[in-house]
């Protein structure tokens, strides 16, 4: 045993097998994980006479000893207990001393065969060994806690049941693929005194099914009883699934009681069949993500869903979303009449107490495992009586590995596991996350990432498995609900004066220069504070794989043992590849940075074009105003909604007709006055940021929107195109998304077939599209960032090239 207080990188040398006496070496690699963690934390315990944080706790001391102390194997519930207290020290003490432990569900199934093999190791023992093993009887015993299935050389069938033997052998092996821990498939022979005793090995695990491929065999009355044992804990789990859908049918019943008649005005609503059918989804499948094309009402949804769950259950109703819905949802909770507390995708609390449901507005904003908010929404989700995640475009990319977090929220039965006592199995989540992201998102090592999930595969297979499944995703087309009017997209290469070309050209130009002088910057800076250690990092690795070395522990003397001009040399060719690849990274890093400045000059030479368009919509109106006044018919005037990515542009826009610009910094005290202004038709042009009037606005007074510049996204330009495609629009919709012209630089042209691409994709995933999806429009990389700016710069017109 080891001195206290020490921990295993004291013992570099020391095996951890030395724990375990020679029998335990044959135990399950689990089980053995565990004693050596027991063993260890006994070793370095002094029952907090000295210090804490060594060993086990004041709480668990006596116990984890007793465990480890043990010298016959632990049973079942000894192991699972043992395993429960090592858990808890594997942070802070088990792992920096490199001892591992196995995941949850293996020490489940480990823990399941040792309790089968108590069961029938006291049938075995209680039971009337009258029947003859020596017979040519076949017969299906228990032997040692595993099954045995004899069958002798001379019988009339010995070669089909061999094959069956064999079959159940190449089942076992392909099931030892998953479970390493599961028993062969073995021949025994078997000596007593002087007989010898032939038979088949199973595990069992495998009982069942052995009794289904011989059925004739006869059973001893051990294996028999083990049968009816394990039938009756089939049957108890039955109960229990049964019981558990008893109680959600009743709570279902509970909820929907509280909602009473769907077709009566439920606050001052009154639904659509849409919203009718969402609800009653919601509340039967527990959990789901509502994704309801824009202008579908699933704000209405959403209120109608909290005040079911209060009114049935009392739980509080947290809402999640974007700052600028605050009002919108205040509002709407109170016109149906249920209270609820709202907080801003960034400030969503770490815990909430006490009973609540979470609903999630625009969940799109939670797209990333490793980021902090995504974290948070996960925790709460967890926590949460049910979660109710809702967008219009839940995957913005196209990209599955967009909506993972969604759909762990809602706690996905593809997704999600618990352990017996209803906590999440964190161990069985891991590996089902692994699974989906390796089939859905094509994740596989790069060069730059050991695991790359920004791909996408296998869309229609997504969308059966995950679209309108419960707990999976409830999916609307406002198409699909609502007769409403066409919607025409036009891509409009707009006409740049003399001016305004120069300029855009002059400022790409720049923008090259200033790009190439960001990275040599860096790459100085580099070279002064990196390149140094990496260098030394490569010489030493030199050495070794030339010296023959395990290690060099002074470099100045090891390189004496090498020709100066060898070192030189290598030191030459080592240094120009790390410069070479450092400038890639750097020259690929800036790149997306350099595309916002392309994007933006390019807003900026159409600001001229977007007034001018908008002006001739309103010239051309005014010239139908007078025909429908000459006619007698009624004319409502045309109106005119322009969203842009930049503030400077918006901002241009809107002074040339004396407007505010709904952007992030809009006060929301000052936010539904800009929208009813339009809407009542006192103002007859709406400008906006992507981000402020992207969602939860309505502005179908205009039948006319120009997306001066497009997002990454597909998702952002068309929740903006939907805001004026709403209920109560009458009239054909028509979406300009402008373009410099190709003659000038193609690469505005570029960037709207690539979120053309990723619309397929989402298309795919979420509709069941048939269109064909093609996962390279998801992978718009650094690199691929670096390809399109360097195109979009060095773009020559042909009157460039005849110069």
């Amino acid at each position: 045993m080891k001195e206290k207080g020490k921990t295993m990188i004291d013992y570099e040398e020391q095996e951890l097998s030395s724990y375990l006496t020679p029998e335990e070496l044959h135990y399950p690699i689990e089980e053995q994980q565990i004693l050596i963690a027991l063993r260890y934390l006994a070793d370095c315990c002094d029952g907090v006479r000295e210090k804490d944080h060594a060993g086990f706790s004041r709480i668990d001391a006596e116990f984890g000893r007793d465990l480890a102390r043990k010298e016959y194997p632990l049973t079942a519930k000894q192991l699972l207990a043992a395993y429960k207290i090592c858990k808890k020290y594997l942070r802070t003490q088990l792992s920096p001393a490199g001892i591992i432990l196995p995941e949850d569900e293996a020490v489940q199934v480990v823990a399941r065969r040792k309790e089968m093999q108590w069961t029938a190791r006291q049938q075995q023992y209680n039971a009337p060994q009258s029947y003859d093993t020596g017979s040519k009887a076949r017969i299906i015993g228990l032997k040692d806690g595993m099954l045995g299935v004899m069958f002798p050389p001379t019988s009339y069938d010995f070669q089909d049941n061999l094959s069956k033997i064999k079959e159940l052998q190449r089942e076992v092996e392909g099931l030892r693929l998953l479970n390493p821990t599961m028993p062969r498939v073995a021949f025994i022979e078997d000596n007593q005194g002087d007989k010898v005793f032939k038979y088949w090995q199973c595990p069992l695990e495998m009982l069942e099914r052995v009794a289904k491929i011989f059925p004739e065999f006869k059973m001893t009355p051990d294996v028999q009883r083990l049968i009816e044992a394990e039938a009756e804990h089939k049957a108890a789990e039955q109960r229990k699934i049964e019981e558990a859908q008893r109680a959600h049918r009743e709570r279902v019943e509970k909820l929907l009681g509280a909602l009473g008649d769907l077709d009566a005005p439920i606050g001052d609503r009154v639904l659509y069949a849409h919203q009718k059918e969402a609800v009653r989804t919601m509340l039967e499948w527990g959990s789901g993500i509502i994704a309801y094309d824009q202008g579908l009402g699933k704000t209405c949804i959403g209120s109608i869903i909290a005040f079911a769950y209060k009114k049935a259950e009392n739980c509080r109703a947290i809402i999640a979303g974007p700052k600028t819905m605050r009002s919108t949802w205040i509002e709407e909770a109170g016109r149906i009449g249920v209270a609820i507390e709202y907080y801003a995708h960034d400030s969503i609390p770490e815990d909430i107490p006490g009973k609540y449901i979470l609903i999630v507005d625009e969940c799109d904003s939670y797209q990333n495992m490793r980021a902090r908010r995504t974290q948070k929404f996960i925790a709460l989700a967890m926590n949460a009586v049910a979660c109710f995640p809702m967008s219009g475009t839940p995957a913005r990319n196209g990209r599955p590995s967009g909506i993972y977090p969604a759909l762990l929220a809602v706690k996905n039965p593809e997704l999600y596991a618990e352990l017996s006592d209803g906590a999440p199995a964190e161990d069985k989540i891991k590996q089902l996350r692994k699974k989906y992201e390796a089939r859905y998102c094509a994740a596989h090592a790069t060069e730059h990432s050991n695991w790359d999930i920004t791909g996408a595969a296998y869309l229609e297979e997504f969308h059966r498995k995950f679209v309108g499944t419960p707990r999976g995703i409830l999916r609307k087309l406002i198409d699909d609900c609502i007769d409403l009017p066409e919607k025409v997209r036009n891509l409009v290469p707009v006409e740049l004066n003399t001016q305004e070309e120069r300029a855009f050209r002059e400022a790409v130009q720049k923008m090259w220069e200033e790009h190439e002088a960001r990275v040599a910057e860096k790459l100085e800076l580099f070279k002064e504070e990196r390149l140094p250690a990496l260098l030394d990092e490569e010489i030493r690795a030199w050495l070794r794989q030339h010296l023959g070395k395990k290690r060099i522990d002074n470099l100045e003397e090891t390189l004496k043992l090498v020709p100066t001009e060898d070192v030189e040399d290598f030191k030459s060719r080592i240094t120009k590849l790390l410069l070479a690849e450092e400038q890639d990274r750097l020259k690929q890093a800036d790149a997306l940075v350099a595309m916002g400045q392309y994007r933006h000059a390019g807003s900026r030479a159409k600001a001229r074009a977007t007034i001018e368009i908008t002006k001739r919509i309103f010239e051309e109106d005014a010239e139908e105003t007078l025909e429908a006044k000459r006619e007698g018919k009624a004319h409502k005037p045309a109106a005119v909604v322009i969203f842009c990515e930049f503030k400077d542009v918006a901002q241009q826009i809107a002074d040339a007709f004396d407007i505010p610009v709904l952007s992030g910094d809009t006060p929301d005290k000052k936010r539904k006055p800009m929208v009813e202004a339009f809407q009542n038709g006192e103002r007859r042009v709406f400008v906006s940021i992507y981000g402020a009037g992207g969602v939860g606005i309505t502005l179908h007074a205009a039948a006319h929107i120009i997306l001066v510049g497009r997002p990454w996204t597909p998702g952002a330009a068309f929740q903006a195109e939907a805001r004026i495609r709403r209920i109560g629009q009458t009239k054909t919709c028509i979406c300009q998304w402008l373009q410099i012209p190709a003659g000038v630089n193609p690469v505005d042209g570029r960037i709207d077939e690539i979120l053309q691409k990723k619309q397929k994709n989402i298309s795919t995933m979420l509709d069941g599209g048939k269109e064909g999806s093609d996962p390279n429009a998801l992978t718009f990389d650094d690199k691929e960032a670096l390809s399109l700016f360097y195109e979009a710069t060095h773009f020559k017109t042909d009157v460039d090239q005849s110069n």
